[in-house]
């Protein structure tokens, strides 16, 4: 029999774990249906363990570099089996806490596959084998992505996605990583710090191609100088596999190569997912992009909202929680939109890159190399940049150590005056010296 819930949100993922935890904060009474992991591809094989990996072969590197400031070391090896342990530690940890959560706050978490039979039914086929019809007043679709798998490129042990890589019980000694974009690159950095050869190929003419062209040139050299062997303007043209290797022939800028690796992974990108055929049949709204929504993360049928990456508009967990939570409060009846304009974006290369708002009008830059924290660190790679329009802070672009953490203090000056960030006096010596430098060389 069915029960009548406020928002009834298919996938427990960042948004619709966001979502419903906020709408019951506010009163409302949720289901929220997840087919596999609660917690969603952030928590089991996304943002978290990726950046376990990271971590470890950012260890690893400074391990390497230590010698240079008198750490002597000589018993020093990658377990992978201790890793892995460590990696499901944590993300079991994450995956509880956001069970907990949904528990506490009250919200219904239902196993199964969902389908939408009407702009306010949802028909769950349970993991027990049983069916069950959800009545609610909203339904909010947080279905997520998936990776894009190339039908041209043969997917079996040596060839993987993000996802697969995890399943992985060894280092390999050789792996090419198709696609240069954040995922791509990311990986990249691990693996090489990690003891691979790695060969990362991308089509476009610069990796991290989202990225202003001088952050692409900083961290490709960065990369390049660690022994990444990075091929841009390059397409596969073949792959074969042979006596446990797998065989690639590249053609890079009209020039034929060819590449033994013992592994593949491609990051060509992900897509959002969703059940066009049940969409089509109610008449929401989308595109080869993913659902089409306005800034309340309405779709064009009443009483049925999305969010997260099946929009296709940021594939990123920090923006699918604020979706979640704009869509939470307007079902509850709070009038909101969401403001795309200070996202900040961040790739977990080694080292960081961060970005946020706009890149025009005048430009200051500042060098970690001349930063008393960052030499202390033995982490001199890197710059900040900022942009200056009529006198306020527009945006700025990061590419150094703890990016990811200062670029938080340069959202926070978005639209703020110039003048009045020079009045700041900061800590000394830090790393966040750096962004009043670049301010600094703004009018130089």
């Amino acid at each position: 029999m069915g029960r009548e819930f406020d928002a009834v949100i298919i996938g427990a993922g960042a948004a619709g774990y966001s979502a419903g935890v906020h709408i019951a904060r506010l009163g409302g009474k949720v289901a929220l249906v997840e087919r596999e992991n609660v917690g969603g591809l952030c928590v089991h094989f996304g943002c978290i363990p990726t950046k376990v990996l990271v971590a470890m072969g950012r260890t690893m590197l400074e391990i390497k570099q230590a010698q240079r400031r008198g750490v002597i070391s000589k018993l020093v090896s990658y377990s992978p089996s201790e890793a892995d342990a460590w990696r499901e530690r944590v993300v079991r940890r994450f995956a509880k806490a956001v069970e907990a959560n949904l528990r506490k706050e009250g919200v219904e978490v239902i196993k199964g596959l969902a389908f939408i039979d009407t702009p306010h039914r949802v028909i769950v086929e349970e993991e027990g084998g049983g069916k069950r019809v959800l009545e609610g007043r909203n339904v909010v679709i947080a279905s997520g992505s998936s990776a894009i798998r190339p039908s041209s490129i043969a997917q079996d042990g040596e060839v993987s996605t993000s996802k697969e890589v995890f399943e992985w019980r060894k280092v390999p000694q050789s792996l090419a990583v198709i696609g240069g974009g954040y995922i791509g690159a990311e990986f990249a950095c691990v693996f090489n710090a990690l003891g691979a050869e790695v060969y990362l190929i991308e089509k476009l003419e610069r990796i991290l191609a989202t990225e202003e062209e001088e952050v692409s040139r900083e961290i490709e050299g960065i990369m390049s100088k660690r022994g990444v062997h990075i091929f841009t303007e390059t397409t596969l043209t073949k792959m074969e596999k042979k006596e446990g290797k797998v065989y690639l022939r590249i053609l890079e800028k009209g020039k034929v190569r060819e590449i033994e690796v013992e592994r593949v992974l491609l990051a060509v990108g992900r897509q959002a997912r969703f059940d066009a055929h049940s969409l089509e049949r109610i008449g929401v709204e989308f595109d080869e992009k993913g659902i089409k929504t306005d800034l309340r993360m309405r779709t064009n049928i009443e009483g049925i909202y999305a969010i997260g990456d099946v929009t296709g508009r940021f594939m990123l967990a920090n923006v699918a929680c604020k979706e979640g939570v704009v869509a939470a409060e307007n079902i509850m009846g709070k009038e909101r939109e969401i403001d795309y304009s200070n996202i900040p974006n961040c790739i977990f290369t080694i080292p960081e890159i961060a970005s946020v708002g706009k890149r025009e009008g005048r430009s200051g830059k500042a060098f970690f190399s001349a930063n008393a924290k960052a030499n202390a660190q033995g982490e001199t790679e890197g710059w900040v940049k900022v942009y200056v329009h009529n006198q306020r802070f527009v945006g700025a672009s990061v590419i150094g150590p703890e990016a990811s953490s200062l670029i938080v203090i340069l959202q926070l000056f978005l639209g703020e005056r110039i003048e009045r960030i020079r009045e700041a006096i900061i800590p000394h010596p830090s790393l966040p010296e750096v962004i009043w430098e670049a301010i600094a060389q703004v009018d130089k």
